[in-house]
């Protein structure tokens, strides 16, 4: 339950955050608009890769170990694009293409959102890890 909360704050704070910092850049509500639902994508694509195991880092299991999660990612990430630049996704949505460092921004979100689920991952590893050598010693 505490993860969803995190992730759901990370997800609230980056899209919220990138929407209200493009708006004060000058980009219209448009691109803002776009960024926010990229953000929510990003970070659900890191968060998919780390979210395979409680514990352990997504290295330990194996990056390419399950096939499937990049056909997700690769999905969700050719729906986004469509999303960004189709024009008759702007007009059916609102949405406005984005710049290099537009995606820029998003993937630094998206990325401090994978290390913040990794260091609460981290942390739950060191609170578990003394009651699993204790239970092994006792038996």
């Amino acid at each position: 339950m505490m993860r969803i909360v995190l992730v759901g704050v990370l997800l609230l704070a980056g899209s919220f955050g990138l929407f209200e910092y493009e708006l004060a850049l000058g980009s219209g509500e448009p691109v803002a608009r776009t960024i926010a639902v990229a953000v929510f994508v990003v970070v659900l694509s890191f968060y998919l890769l780390n979210a395979r195991s409680f514990t352990s880092s997504m290295f330990n299991i194996g990056v390419f170990s399950n096939p499937a999660i990049w056909l997700g990612i690769g999905t969700m990430t050719a729906l986004q694009a469509l999303y960004t630049y189709l024009p008759v996704m702007h007009s059916l949505f609102g949405s406005a293409p984005m710049d290099a460092r537009q995606w820029g921004r998003v993937f630094l979100i998206g990325f401090a959102a994978y290390l913040i689920v990794g260091f609460e991952k981290w942390v739950r590893g060191l609170r578990t890890e003394p009651a699993a050598l204790e239970s092994a010693s006792e038996a």
